[in-house]
């Protein structure tokens, strides 16, 4: 059994303060407390001190990945071979605890930069090909927002001039831009309706750089960061989550999330892994907070999920012969 939480925390401040208030853990300066996910990962630690001093009949792997936030990048990167866990839980859902992640989408991150060609914005506007408004061309071309078959396409960038100014210069406004660069997300529920919205986003931007208007040149960069996963109701590893949520008292409440976790890496990489509510709210947000009890429920959760295992174990195990 695999057990799977990540180190790193969005951008939080030099100096956090926890303070426990009614019950509940903040950041007393009202930053980022960094639940997200420092509180799994304490409950991880302590359920293998446990598990060393009382072990169980089951071989438990604790993944603790890097860099988690931009995109799952050291999931990605960590050798999987070295494991030999066919399950997997991740703890890593900012919602009410009973919640399991049984589906999450893809993500394809998108960079396009766009080459004009300069020219005096007042003498001779005409001789040049503004790369920033074949950009704003491409930004409004591209579907925005949450679309019918359940994708999302986000711009995070568009940005261009005719150069970067130093500090206190001011920016330069009597050249024809040539350099423009936009960079922009896609996620979708399944392999198919991310490459067909991926083609839409593609067939956008070309028509955008080529229009009669001002034509320019289009270098453009798709990155898979991570693939989407669902599984069925009845798959074991769902109904094993949901058995280690009632032993804790807790009703399991499958569904599927627009968001991305380790999870997604680990079920490509052949491990079916479900992704499990820590109770955390307000992730990434200043006041991030998370109630003293969900940190003890965590830990009986993980106890609950590794102890199924062993049972699970113990069933199929063959006896021995007599």
């Amino acid at each position: 059994m695999l057990l799977c939480g990540h180190v790193d925390t969005v951008p939080v401040a030099a100096t956090i303060r926890p303070e426990l208030v009614d019950g509940t853990w903040r950041d007393a300066l009202g930053g980022v407390l960094g639940a997200d996910n420092k509180a799994t990962v304490a409950a991880l630690l302590v359920l293998a001190e446990v598990l060393s001093a009382r072990p169980v009949a089951v071989a438990v792997e604790l993944l603790l990945t890097v860099q988690e936030e931009p995109q799952l990048r050291g999931a990605t990167v960590f050798d999987h071979t070295v494991l030999r866990s066919t399950t997997g839980v991740v703890v890593d859902h900012p919602s009410p605890m009973g919640g399991i992640v049984v589906g999450a989408p893809g993500h394809v991150r998108f960079e396009a930069h766009l080459t004009g060609r300069a020219a005096h914005a007042g003498i001779a506007p005409e001789q040049g090909r503004s790369a920033v408004l074949a950009a704003a061309r491409a930004a409004l071309a591209l579907p925005a927002g949450r679309q019918e078959d359940g994708s999302t396409v986000n711009v995070g960038l568009l940005e261009g001039g005719a150069g970067t100014p130093a500090p206190g210069q001011d920016v330069v406004t009597n050249v024809v831009p040539p350099r423009a660069r936009l960079v922009g997300e896609v996620r979708s529920p399944d392999d198919a309706t991310l490459q067909r919205t991926v083609d839409v986003v593609e067939a956008a931007l070309h028509d955008a750089v080529h229009d009669p208007a001002g034509p320019v040149d289009l270098d453009l960069t798709l990155e898979t960061r991570f693939r989407p996963y669902a599984h069925a109701p009845t798959a074991p590893v769902v109904r094993a989550a949901e058995d280690a949520l009632r032993a804790v008292g807790l009703a399991p409440r499958p569904f599927r999330d627009p968001g991305g976790s380790d999870a997604n890496v680990l079920n490509a990489r052949g491990i079916a892994t479900v992704n499990l509510a820590g109770g955390n709210a307000g992730a990434h947000e200043a006041g991030e907070r998370i109630a003293d009890e969900d940190l003890g429920r965590t830990l009986d959760l993980l106890a609950a999920v590794v102890r199924g295992a062993a049972r699970q174990g113990a069933a199929g195990r063959t006896p021995p012969a007599t």
